[in-house]
């Protein structure tokens, strides 16, 4: 995990007041399952095209790697990287035994 205060490209004086998911990106089952949770748990809309981002000030994506799946926010409308980032390498939905 790589906390928002690590990442020197966000200025101290501005603020995020709005965010949205990125939803164009193809991503597996899981990734999306992940992304429609962020979504419901803290209210964030989904956008799917770049031209809807001018109404927010950052951005969240999930994305996939070989150690896992990666969740970034990036600052809109300059698409730098501001932080938190962290990376989960698993997943559990369901704790009740069958």
């Amino acid at each position: 995990m790589k906390l928002r205060r690590e990442f020197t490209t966000m200025s101290r004086g501005r603020r995020i007041k709005s965010i949205a998911i990125d939803v164009s990106e193809t991503i597996s089952e899981e990734a999306r399952k992940l992304r429609e949770a962020f979504s419901n748990f803290f209210g964030i809309p989904y956008v799917s095209s770049r031209e809807n981002l001018k109404d927010f000030d950052a951005l969240m994506l999930v994305k996939e790697t070989s150690q896992g799946l990666i969740v970034t926010f990036n600052l809109m409308p300059e698409m730098v990287e501001i932080g938190p980032r962290f990376r989960i390498s698993h997943l559990i939905w369901d704790l009740t035994k069958p």
